[in-house]
């Protein structure tokens, strides 16, 4: 059901929309828990009765079912437990297929002695 006697499905784009609005502001993927937490000091989102998993652990299984169900084609599972928009992920085209083009070339990250070095591996 939704909350105080909106139908579930406007509950959970209203819903939806709040968590939209959340990872515009903060432009940068969240953790259900801080999504949660935000949207409850805003006023935008209640949770009522007793969870478990709290908040966090609702708002969790909210996007995770939307996700799943292919309802949120905005919010997508950004890994190591946060959400993100799905403009944030979108690749750029390419100007040329990545076949003999350049940016293909292995040979761009290796020394000139032909080892990868590890500065350039992990700077």
């Amino acid at each position: 059901g939704g909350a105080a006697g909106i139908p579930t499905t406007v509950y959970h784009v209203q819903k939806l929309q709040v968590v939209r609005d959340i990872l515009a502001q903060k432009g940068e993927a969240m953790n259900p828990n801080d999504i949660a937490t935000q949207a409850i000091e805003e006023g935008n989102l209640k949770f009522s009765g007793v969870s478990v998993v709290g908040p966090g652990g609702s708002m969790r299984a909210f996007i995770n079912k939307l996700i799943r169900e292919h309802r949120s084609g905005s919010v997508v599972n950004a890994g190591h437990g946060k959400y993100a928009l799905r403009e944030w992920s979108l690749p750029t085209p390419l100007a040329e297929p990545l076949t003999g083009s350049p940016a293909a070339s292995p040979t761009k990250l290796s020394h000139p002695g032909g080892k990868v070095t590890p500065a350039i591996l992990h700077g």
